[in-house]
């Protein structure tokens, strides 16, 4: 086995300068060059309230990433293969300099790899203390500012904030200037989480997604009020469908987690965590319209309010569910959805009318419905 250097080429496992009581983490890799397993009966640590794990398997040939949780007491490291393992550290109360290595014993080999770091008084601390940024989907990008503040002694100027793993969706902007931080609350900079970076694989709203017809010719014929059932419930299903198996994917992709690496001219590598994730969007706010008592003859007017909660241009269609050919078809495909078991065709659309919309831009226009009776 041989231990992979970091991007500086240093083959040590080094915090830096660290707070005491602080829980920090770093990596380190062994690579297997060899075409047979390596079996690794321990890895120790010389120092206590230190955990090694082992994080994932990367193949050398094709460079295929296989995540793993096995036990670092007895594991194979296959042929052609690199292991990387994540070192949790717990700072000890006192300050002071520490000196120790991290030791993988195999069936062959001794590796002995440094270990270091310096606990001084102090910490970082971040505002808000959870990073979690509001839920966006395909065109809408959210945002969250990071604020941060020192109770080390000596004042931190921020040299970088990069991320660990690079995720093409989220992405960190500095603040303008030197950002210097003290004992008190300053901006860093803002985080953005913007899905459409992804590609077009996990669009599954907007013109850009690939439902199973061309959108350029759907939207034309949005825009021209023209109706088409078999498109419209086709790329809806689609889309559908393009949603669920996100989230069946689970948290990776629903809710991505991105950790940023904070470097000062005092502490290095302080992990910044964010956590974003993914919705499907709505137009309303409103689950039902109730509109007001009336007597039979009179009308009763009720507001229905949809906003743009993207950050692009919006059209909406807005047209009564009898007015569109085939709603019935409507109906089943949104039957999962919504309760449809009540819905009277027949009767809405002798009774219900749409006012022209009066628009609202700082809100989004509201619908007027007239009930005639």
């Amino acid at each position: 086995l041989k231990v992979v250097p970091d991007s500086n080429g240093d083959t040590s496992v080094s915090f830096g300068i660290i707070g005491t009581e602080e829980s920090h983490v770093k990596t380190f890799r062994l690579a297997n060059n060899n075409p047979v397993e390596v079996m690794i009966k321990k890895i120790a640590v010389s120092i206590k309230r230190t955990k090694v794990k082992l994080t994932s398997l990367k193949s050398l040939k094709s460079g295929a990433v296989r995540r793993t949780a096995l036990s670092t007491q007895s594991m194979a490291i296959p042929g052609h293969h690199e292991a990387t393992f994540s070192v949790e550290l717990r700072s000890p109360l006192k300050e002071g300099h520490t000196d120790c290595n991290i030791t993988v014993r195999t069936q062959l080999q001794t590796v002995q790899i440094p270990l270091t770091y310096q606990a001084v008084p102090g910490a970082l601390r971040t505002s808000p203390q959870s990073l979690v940024l509001p839920p966006a989907f395909p065109g809408v990008v959210s945002s969250l500012k990071l604020r941060m503040r020192s109770t080390f002694k000596e004042e931190l100027t921020v040299l970088s904030v990069k991320p660990e793993v690079d995720d093409p969706r989220i992405r960190f902007e500095m603040s303008p200037g030197q950002v210097v931080l003290r004992d008190e609350r300053v901006t860093v900079g803002h985080v953005y989480f913007d899905p459409l970076l992804d590609g077009s694989a996990q669009q599954y709203v907007g013109v850009g997604a690939q439902g199973t017809t061309n959108r350029l010719v759907w939207l034309q014929n949005f825009l021209k009020n023209t109706f088409q059932p078999d498109e419209d419930i086709a790329d809806y299903e689609v889309l559908r469908d393009k949603w669920a198996s996100i989230q069946e994917a689970g948290r990776s992709l629903t809710s991505p987690n991105v950790t940023f690496l904070l470097n000062t001219d005092l502490v290095e590598n302080y992990r910044l965590t964010f956590q974003a994730s993914l919705a499907w969007p709505s137009i309303s706010q409103d689950n039902a319209l109730q509109l007001p008592l009336t007597h039979v003859g009179k009308e009763a007017v009720g507001e229905l309010r949809i906003f743009n909660p993207s950050n692009t241009r919006l059209v909406v269609q807005l047209i009564m569910l009898h007015d569109y050919p085939e709603p019935q078809r409507i109906l089943d495909v949104l039957s999962d959805r919504l309760d449809t078991d009540d819905i009277d065709l027949e009767g809405s659309r002798s009774s219900f009318s749409l006012l022209e919309a009066k628009a609202e831009p700082a809100i989004g226009p509201p619908f007027s419905f007239i009930l005639v009776h």
